[in-house]
């Protein structure tokens, strides 16, 4: 069977058996490539399948997602997929959806409260309480250090 449930015909890959010799423990390798763990040099098929590619980046922060794009081209597609960053977004602050597109792509890095405050377009008597109403958010009153109310849209 193969990666991700398709058939194939091949023999299972098989593992380079590593020697025990002291000599070739001391050898420099040969290159970064040999060095470093990718796609690419591995012999993990996992990480070529973009079923299990897509259940690992779920639970990945924004950063993180933004990291795992930049390894190879399997990656970058898996990764800039638009649920898989929406979902990502929507994370930290529970929220059930996001209203609209981004005007860019860079939205979706910083997903700070400030960023998505900003992204949404404010016209003249725009409140707090009717920008929750609009995307249908909750409201609550609080009071800060200095005893004067605040209004947060949780």
């Amino acid at each position: 069977m193969g990666c991700c449930g398709d058939e194939d015909d091949e023999e299972p890959q098989t593992f380079p058996q590593s020697s025990a010799s002291p000599s070739s423990d001391m050898a420099p390798p040969s290159s970064f490539a040999d060095l470093a763990i990718s796609p690419m040099n591995s012999h993990f098929t996992a990480l070529n399948c973009r079923d299990t590619l897509r259940l690992i980046f779920e639970r990945l922060p924004i950063p993180d997602l933004a990291r795992a794009s930049c390894v190879c081209r399997v990656w970058n597609s898996v990764a800039s997929d638009g649920d898989m960053l929406t979902r990502a977004f929507r994370a930290p602050w529970r929220m059930k959806a996001v209203v609209g597109a981004p005007s860019s792509g860079s939205f979706w890095r910083d997903n700070s409260i400030g960023k998505f405050a900003i992204s949404h377009r404010i016209v003249r008597g725009d409140t707090v309480a009717s920008l929750a109403v609009k995307y249908s958010v909750q409201e609550t009153i609080d009071f800060d250090a200095s005893g004067a109310l605040a209004q947060f849209a949780c």
